[in-house]
């Protein structure tokens, strides 16, 4: 017995070494995300808040736990560069580190970024709030400039995956005039992905599941708008 087991193990040896054994199919999926995308928008993303900006956070749990809103901004947006990167999507992060810096100065950034073959779309990361304390406010928006066509384009598509992914209230997209909104030379959209306020999807923010979904929710908005455009 045991001599047949040694033979048997020979002929699998010989099998891999000469290459006959044929090796497992590539994933579709993995495939279309590995080939080289063509660029066509140039992602400039903006995750808000910085630690030294006071409130954006939420009450405490009875343990001690809380959410922080520039350590959750932060977190999506890594997320959404990593994917973005695998599969060759052009990005820029406006705030790639934890401090807080001032919207003058992103806006500016974000201006004077420059790639003449490549539009550039301005996208805000935010947490939501209704109140310092918990509160039932709930769901998931997109905000737009008033008025802006484009901007109402943009909104509708990242609204619709979020929504789609995270499975929370939609609340719609609304128009505003936040600064980062108002002041950019670009097509220019601010998410908020969940009220930090609200004690039941605060505790979904917290969590990486939750992350990986809002995160996936961008990345698959800006893959539809690569590839159809901006309607």
């Amino acid at each position: 017995m045991e001599r047949i087991f040694s033979i048997i193990a020979e002929l699998v040896a010989k099998l891999f070494s000469k290459g006959t054994v044929p090796k497992p199919a590539i994933d579709e999926t993995e495939a279309e995300v590995k080939a080289e995308h063509q660029k066509r928008y140039l992602w400039l993303l903006d995750n808000g808040h910085g630690v030294e900006t006071s409130g954006k956070r939420s009450p405490r749990f009875e343990d001690g736990r809380q959410l922080l809103e520039y350590e959750f901004n932060r977190a999506i947006v890594k997320r959404i560069i990593d994917r973005l990167d695998e599969v060759g999507v052009a990005n820029l992060n406006l705030v790639p580190g934890e401090h807080d810096v001032p919207l003058a100065d992103r806006v500016a950034l974000a201006s004077t970024c420059d790639d003449k073959s490549l539009r550039k779309i301005y996208v805000s990361v935010h947490g939501n709030a209704a109140t310092d304390l918990w509160s039932i406010a709930s769901g998931v928006e997109t905000y737009h400039y008033p008025g802006s066509q484009t901007g109402i384009s943009l909104a509708t598509v990242f609204q619709k995956h979020i929504v789609q992914q995270t499975g929370w209230k939609d609340r719609g997209i609304k128009d505003a005039k936040f600064y980062v909104l108002r002041k950019t030379t670009m097509p220019a959209i601010l998410t908020e992905n969940g009220f930090f306020s609200n004690k039941a999807q605060c505790e979904q923010m917290l969590s990486m599941e939750y992350r990986d979904k809002v995160a996936e929710a961008h990345v698959q908005a800006i893959l539809e708008i690569e590839k159809d455009g901006i309607q």
